[in-house]
Protein backbone atom coordinates (compact mmCIF):
# COMPACT_ATOMS: atom_id res chain seq x y z
CA UNK A 1 0.00 0.00 0.00
CA UNK A 2 2.80 2.24 0.01
CA UNK A 3 3.27 2.13 -3.48
CA UNK A 4 -0.11 3.97 -3.89
CA UNK A 5 1.28 6.89 -1.94
CA UNK A 6 4.52 7.19 -3.79
CA UNK A 7 2.57 7.69 -7.27
CA UNK A 8 2.94 11.86 -8.30
CA UNK A 9 -0.73 13.50 -9.67
CA UNK A 10 -1.19 13.02 -13.04
CA UNK A 11 0.09 16.81 -14.88
CA UNK A 12 -2.45 19.45 -15.21
CA UNK A 13 -3.34 19.60 -18.83
CA UNK A 14 -3.10 23.49 -19.37
CA UNK A 15 0.57 23.34 -18.60
CA UNK A 16 2.25 20.58 -20.77
CA UNK A 17 3.40 21.52 -23.70
CA UNK A 18 4.81 19.71 -26.28
CA UNK A 19 8.09 21.84 -26.64
CA UNK A 20 10.80 22.08 -29.81
CA UNK A 21 12.09 18.50 -29.82
CA UNK A 22 9.16 17.42 -31.05
CA UNK A 23 8.72 20.75 -33.59
CA UNK A 24 12.45 19.95 -34.80
CA UNK A 25 11.86 16.67 -35.73
CA UNK A 26 8.75 16.81 -37.64
CA UNK A 27 10.81 19.63 -39.46
CA UNK A 28 13.85 17.26 -40.42
CA UNK A 29 11.22 14.63 -41.46
CA UNK A 30 9.37 17.14 -43.92
CA UNK A 31 12.91 17.90 -45.16
CA UNK A 32 13.99 14.69 -45.79
CA UNK A 33 10.61 14.10 -47.73
CA UNK A 34 11.55 16.82 -50.13
CA UNK A 35 14.62 15.77 -50.69
CA UNK A 36 13.71 12.07 -50.87
CA UNK A 37 10.73 13.33 -53.34
CA UNK A 38 13.22 15.26 -55.72
CA UNK A 39 15.73 12.64 -55.96
CA UNK A 40 13.41 10.19 -57.13
CA UNK A 41 11.45 12.78 -59.65
CA UNK A 42 14.95 13.50 -60.98
CA UNK A 43 15.75 9.12 -61.46
CA UNK A 44 12.42 9.08 -63.47
CA UNK A 45 12.99 11.70 -65.92
CA UNK A 46 16.25 9.47 -66.56
CA UNK A 47 14.43 6.49 -67.75
CA UNK A 48 14.21 6.28 -71.42
CA UNK A 49 10.60 4.56 -72.87
CA UNK A 50 10.43 3.77 -75.82
CA UNK A 51 7.08 5.03 -77.92
CA UNK A 52 6.00 1.33 -79.10
CA UNK A 53 5.90 0.43 -75.10
CA UNK A 54 8.06 -2.71 -73.15
CA UNK A 55 6.82 -6.32 -73.55
CA UNK A 56 4.96 -7.27 -70.73
CA UNK A 57 4.86 -10.87 -69.81
CA UNK A 58 1.34 -11.59 -70.83
CA UNK A 59 2.30 -10.75 -74.48
CA UNK A 60 3.36 -13.44 -76.47
CA UNK A 61 6.14 -13.18 -79.15
CA UNK A 62 4.02 -12.62 -81.76
CA UNK A 63 2.47 -9.31 -80.35
CA UNK A 64 5.75 -8.33 -79.72
CA UNK A 65 6.75 -8.91 -83.21
CA UNK A 66 4.06 -7.11 -84.69
CA UNK A 67 4.57 -4.22 -82.81
CA UNK A 68 7.95 -4.32 -84.05
CA UNK A 69 7.05 -4.74 -87.34
CA UNK A 70 4.55 -1.68 -87.23
CA UNK A 71 7.45 0.49 -85.93
CA UNK A 72 9.57 -0.31 -88.52
CA UNK A 73 6.60 0.64 -91.25
CA UNK A 74 5.46 3.79 -89.47
CA UNK A 75 9.33 4.91 -89.87
CA UNK A 76 9.52 3.91 -93.28
CA UNK A 77 6.62 5.78 -94.26
CA UNK A 78 7.81 9.00 -92.27
CA UNK A 79 11.43 8.84 -94.07
CA UNK A 80 9.76 8.55 -97.97
CA UNK A 81 7.36 11.33 -97.32
CA UNK A 82 10.15 13.04 -95.68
Amino acid sequence: MIWLQTVPPPPDPNTVVAGWIPMVLVAVLGLAMVLLFRSMRKQMRRIDIPENGVPTRGSSQADVSAQESAQVKKESAGTESG
